[in-house]
């Protein structure tokens, strides 16, 4: 707490109040360009705006991440726990160049700022006058931009990585894997980055009960979630020279290497080696089955699904949904919704926090070449506070330094431009500092 209190000092003594092109420019959302193509760089965390084209067709990012950014919604916020896609063209935009778009000062501002100077007797006096006003109309502008803060409602804030040649630096990536041996699960030899996915080439090591040496599960590290949560990736699996086995790949949300919940797409030996949709659970080092099933199919006809958690805090249910990307977009497993307290792993890290990362199994096939599981992105979205800069479910003193270490960046949607106008200012530390202390 004394070290806060001496953060906080130091910013009131950088700055005692927000200038009025700065709290104008906190009124004006940070704007998407429209890029075209696939060698754009891919925008972080930019996924707060659903596109319109059809009546819920949610979030879903496009198979081929072609961009179609749609401009800002007003209700961007309440939007954010969607439905399934209905529609072509259901996409996220995860395309989109990364150009700094600064919102222009206020219309206003000038004739508000700009004091003539005074004529005649009294001159020294009316100075006094108007700088005494602009002292005035800097503080009722501050408190102005506290109480639009205070009371705007809170937004989803998503953890978004598309894996273009690399994980993103601004994410807290790890291998480690609590129960797992190794601990450090990662073999950097079968791990690999192309232009816009993570291929990891799959190697014996499972999670399945006490066997516990599952190889190269990255995960992101999150605190509980919070509202209509939601948990999505794109994953192609190859099956190449493997023999007939159980082979999977998707999500896993887990607390250990004994507590966890997983949503995949898997091969299926009793079944010619069709592909499906299914999910499993694992509390105490004990397995069962989580009594969902998608629709098999031939993989010739594809071998790549979009996979979807998504939680409803009005009914207490959890749903699940897959697209195998064949024009009929989200479907609905068998067995879902469900009760979020089915599945105890996967409700205790919504309830408290955890990893969510991404997993292949061989479930002890053999053979070459390699299978391989290629993920095209993840996207966490969860209504952690938006002052919450690390997103560790507490506004704390990380926050505040987080914004303080990128004081004058100029680029849409870091992770420390609070009030997403494009510039990380005081307005930004402003907003950390009357949020301190919030969940």
């Amino acid at each position: 707490m004394k070290g806060w209190l001496v953060l906080k000092q130091l910013v009131l003594g950088v700055r005692s109040c927000v200038a009025f092109s700065s709290f104008s420019s906190a009124l004006t959302p940070c704007p998407l360009s429209r890029g075209a193509g696939e060698g754009e760089q891919a925008t972080r965390r930019a996924l707060t705006t659903p596109l319109s084209h059809a009546v819920g067709e949610g979030l879903g990012v496009r198979a081929n991440k072609q961009t179609h950014i749609a401009p800002p919604h007003p209700n961007a916020a309440s939007l954010l726990a969607y439905p399934p896609a209905h529609a072509v063209g259901e996409g996220l935009g995860v395309r989109a160049n990364k150009q700094t778009h600064i919102a222009p000062p206020h219309s206003n501002a000038a004739p508000l700022l700009a004091y003539p100077p005074a004529h005649g007797v009294g001159e020294e006096l009316a100075m006094k006058t108007k700088s005494n006003n602009h002292r005035l109309m800097s503080r009722l502008l501050l408190f102005v931009t506290a109480a639009l803060f205070l009371l705007a409602p809170a937004r989803s804030q998503p953890q978004f990585d598309d894996f273009r040649g690399n994980f993103d630096a601004q994410l807290n990536w790890s291998w480690q894997v609590p129960r797992n041996s190794p601990f450090n699960s990662q073999d950097a030899s079968r791990v690999q980055f192309t232009g816009d996915a993570l291929v990891i080439t799959a190697q014996a090591g499972t999670l399945y009960q006490n066997l516990n040496n599952i190889r190269n599960l990255p995960s992101l590290s999150v605190p509980a979630l919070r509202g209509a949560w939601s948990i999505e990736t794109r994953v192609r699996l190859q099956r190449n020279g493997l023999s007939s086995a159980y082979l999977q790949a998707g999500i896993v949300v887990l607390r250990d290497a004994d507590n966890y919940f997983n949503l995949h797409l898997v091969y299926l030996p009793d079944n010619n080696n069709w592909l499906s949709v299914s999910g499993g659970h694992e509390q105490n080092g004990v397995y069962q089955w989580a009594g969902l099933s998608g629709v098999a199919w031939n993989p010739s006809g594809g071998d790549t699904a979009r996979l979807l958690i998504r939680y409803e805090p009005d009914t207490g249910r959890v749903r699940f949904f897959y697209d195998r990307e064949d024009g009929a977009h989200w479907r609905e497993l068998s067995g879902s919704p469900r009760l979020l307290s089915d599945f105890p792993s996967l409700q205790a890290v919504a309830n408290n926090g955890g990893q969510v990362g991404l997993y292949v199994d061989t479930a002890g096939g053999t053979g070459t070449p390699a299978p391989a599981a290629t993920f095209d992105y993840l996207l966490i979205l969860s209504d952690y506070h938006p002052a919450d800069v690390n997103q560790d479910g507490v506004v704390d003193d990380a926050d505040l330094l987080s914004v303080l270490f990128a004081f004058g960046t100029q680029r849409c949607n870091h992770p420390a431009d609070v009030n997403q106008d494009g510039v990380v200012d005081d307005a930004d530390l402003l907003q950390v500092l009357f949020a301190f202390g919030a969940r």
